[in-house]
């Protein structure tokens, strides 16, 4: 699992005026690094560069990014590429559509949130990191207890086998 000591966010939008907002008014609690940027290809040379470092990666993605390159891709587009790439990273879908066309074509994809793009998105937007961020910690948490009782249940293990080897071996020392 990634550490959570430090997060990577992406965001990518073709609109500048939604890009310049949210780097001025994005603040988390906790250690974060944010990258804007208004093209999917830019965005993906930087994401597959970064993919060598451990940070727990939050994407927010565009559902529509238009370009000069006929060939690039559209922010639905880029949900498999950035699963494959690490398929932990989260990914949030905005869109100026309430389409259920959209939702049903994102939600093929497993993103963790699809915000329509309004007054309110970046309550929303922040609300979704909250929860994505705090069922991550669960995950982590949840997998970390594991661990304890696996490692626990082993010494005890050893402990056990410890105590017959000594009967079969040597039970003058027992007694």
């Amino acid at each position: 699992m990634k550490s959570l000591k430090h997060i990577d966010f992406y965001y990518v939008d073709d609109d500048l005026l939604y890009l310049s907002y949210f780097r001025k008014q994005f603040q988390f609690n906790i250690s974060h690094s944010l990258f804007t940027f208004s093209s999917g290809e830019a965005f993906l040379n930087k994401f597959a560069r970064d993919n060598i470092n451990r940070s727990y990666k939050i994407i927010i993605l565009d559902y529509v990014l238009s370009s000069v390159d006929k060939k690039a891709r559209t922010g639905l587009e880029l949900v498999p590429v950035i699963k494959d790439i690490d398929p932990e990273a989260e990914v949030i879908i905005l869109s100026g559509y309430e389409n259920m066309d959209v939702k049903a074509t994102s939600s093929t994809f497993h993103p963790a949130g699809f915000i329509k793009k309004n007054d309110h998105t970046f309550i929303k937007l922040y609300s979704t990191i909250n929860l994505i961020v705090s069922k991550y910690k669960y995950k982590r948490k949840k997998s970390e207890g594991k661990k304890s009782v696996i490692v626990f249940l082993c010494i005890i293990g050893i402990f056990v086998l410890s105590i017959l080897m000594l009967r079969i071996f040597w039970p003058h020392l027992l007694y």
